[in-house]
């Protein structure tokens, strides 16, 4: 029963960076860069482009953990 609360989390966290990347963060960044075509980008355009980046990260490593516990729940814990 623990590990169907750790993927039930998992699976809202997963949700949540999702929505919060693709609704909001990427949006105003999108926005933000549309009448800017020249000269470097803004110091808060580089960080907000950091941030997104690494939300996608730790979303990826998140769906890994995700399988790993879809694993153990179907084929046994391995440890």
């Amino acid at each position: 029963m623990e590990a169907l609360r750790v993927k039930v989390s998992l699976v809202v966290a997963i949700l949540a960076l999702s929505l919060v990347h693709d609704m909001h963060l990427g949006p105003r960044l999108a926005a933000s860069q549309e009448g800017r075509r020249d000269g470097p980008p803004s110091a808060g355009t580089v960080r907000a482009r950091r941030n997104l980046i690494w939300m996608a990260r730790v979303n990826v490593l998140l769906v890994v953990a995700l399988l790993a516990v879809t694993v153990s729940m179907t084929r046994g814990n391995p440890f």
